[in-house]
C-alpha cells in the first residue's frame, strides 16, 4: 500500500527503546527505507535521541538517497560522529534536502570538515550542529566552505562548539565575506579581542547578516559566567555604530554581557533593530550605569 499523503515520519526516542541484542537500531534504520516506496511524499524525517551508533550513518546515507522529496531532516541527539559519518555527509548534500539537524551528535573537527567540504553543492539552506567541536583546522574549513559563491547555507546555528579562543575569532572575522543571513552562536568562548572584527564585520557593505544571537550562558546565582563580559564604552559604542552601519540588521541578542546604560539607550532608539535583553543589573562606573543584557 502506498500512503501517498504522509509527510512527516517522526521516531524520537523509540529505537533505543525498542532494540535488543539481536535486533540493534542498526537493523531498525535499515527497515526504515522500506518509507521510500510507501510513503513518496514524505518531506520531513524527525529520528531524534534514539541513541543511535556511528554504524547507523550508513544505512541513513543509503535512506537519504532514496528520499526524492525531502526538505528536511533532524538527526538531534544520535551518535553520528566517527569513521562512518562521511558517506552521511555526502548524501546530504546529494539530496533534496533544505533543514538539517546535526546537534548533539558528537561530531568531531573532522566530521565537520568533511561536512562543509560537501556544503557548496548540497541544497541545504538551514544547518544546526550545536553542541559539537569546532577546533582551529575545523573553523578555517568552514570559513573557506562559507566564503564560496556556490554555497546556499543562509542560517547556521553553532552553540556552544567553538573549543577555543582562536577559532572562534577565525569565524567572527569572516563574517562580512559570508552570505550568512541567520547566526546564532551561543555559549561560545567570547573575548574582548572578538568585539573589533565583529563590530567591523557587521557595519561592512558586504555584511548580509540579519540576526546575530550571541548570548553568554545565564548567570548561577547572580554569578556571571566565564563567558560574560563587561564591556567598554569603547567597545559598547562600537557596537552601536555597527547597528547604525548595517540597516539589514534586524535582531542582535546579546543577553547577559554588560554594556553602557547610556549606550543600551542609543541601541534602543534604532528602530531598524531590536536589541534583545534580560534580566537587569546595575553597576556604579563613573558617570555611567552599567546594565547587564
Amino acid at each position: 500500500m502506498i500512503y501517498s499523503s504522509i509527510s512527516m515520519f517522526r521516531f524520537c526516542s523509540y529505537l533505543c527503546h525498542s532494540s535488543s541484542p539481536s535486533s540493534p537500531p542498526t537493523c531498525h534504520v535499515c527497515r526504515l527505507t522500506c518509507l521510500c516506496e510507501i510513503c513518496p511524499a514524505l518531506v520531513e524525517f524527525v529520528l531524534e535521541s534514539n541513541s543511535l551508533q556511528p554504524e547507523c550513518a550508513v544505512p541513513l546515507a543509503a535512506m537519504l538517497k532514496r528520499f526524492r522529496k525531502l526538505v528536511r531532516i533532524s538527526l538531534r541527539d544520535n551518535r553520528l560522529g566517527g569513521r562512518f559519518f562521511r558517506p552521511l555527509a555526502q548524501a546530504l548534500a546529494q539530496s533534496s534536502v533544505l533543514a538539517a539537524n546535526l546537534s548533539f551528535t558528537a561530531l568531531s573537527a573532522r566530521d565537520l570538515r568533511e561536512l562543509f567540504s560537501f556544503l557548496p553543492v548540497s541544497n541545504i539552506a538551514c544547518l544546526n550542529i550545536n553542541y559539537n567541536n569546532i577546533n582551529d583546522l575545523a573553523a578555517k574549513a568552514i570559513v573557506s566552505s562559507l566564503q564560496r559563491d556556490a554555497t546556499r547555507l543562509q542560517a547556521l546555528q553553532m552553540q556552544a562548539c567553538f573549543t577555543s579562543v582562536t577559532a572562534f575569532t577565525e569565524f567572527i572575522t569572516a563574517l562580512h565575506t559570508m552570505k550568512l543571513q541567520h547566526i546564532d552562536v551561543s555559549r561560545n568562548p567570547f573575548h574582548h579581542s572578538h568585539f573589533v572584527p565583529l563590530c567591523s564585520a557587521l557595519s561592512a557593505t558586504t555584511s548580509t547578516v540579519e540576526t546575530l544571537i550571541m548570548p553568554a550562558p545565564p548567570p548561577i546565582d547572580n554569578h556571571l559566567h566565564e563567558f560574560s563580559l563587561q564591556l567598554t564604552l569603547q567597545e559598547s559604542l562600537e557596537l552601536y555604530r555597527a547597528i547604525i552601519n548595517n540597516p539589514r540588521l534586524r535582531l542582535l541578542d546579546i543577553r547577559h554581557h554588560s554594556l553602557y546604560f547610556t549606550v543600551r539607550h542609543l541601541m534602543s532608539t534604532q528602530a531598524h533593530c531590536r536589541v534583545r535583553v534580560s534580566g537587569m543589573r546595575l553597576e556604579s562606573l563613573n558617570d555611567a550605569v552599567a546594565l547587564v543584557l
